[in-house]
């Protein structure tokens, strides 16, 4: 967004990071509306992946705020855990935000 905007490609940008926006606020950038913080970090996963690797994977990662070894590996990653999502979610957030 701040490469857009400081070259002149477009007046305004949208970002969904907070590291982006604070660096942005630091050089003098305004900010004209900020959002309700959601959660809106996805995982992806390959094709290749089997569905039998694809549901480990996805235990693993839903459970690390279960454990100490998980919380220390969240930490790091300045993340408090994951949640599953799905259209259901999607549209709980939509709704949160007033859209």
């Amino acid at each position: 967004m701040p490469f857009f905007v400081e070259n002149v490609f477009s007046d305004v940008g949208v970002s969904a990071s907070g590291a982006v926006v604070k660096q942005w606020q630091e050089k003098g950038g305004a900010v004209l509306y900020e959002s309700k913080a959601v959660p809106i970090k996805h995982m992806i996963a390959s094709t290749k992946l089997s569905e039998q690797d694809l549901q480990k994977v996805r235990a693993v990662m839903l459970g690390l705020d279960k454990s100490e070894s998980g919380q220390k590996i969240l930490t790091k990653l300045g993340y408090k855990g994951y949640e599953s999502g799905g259209p259901a979610t999607a549209a709980v957030l939509t709704k949160w935000l007033g859209y």
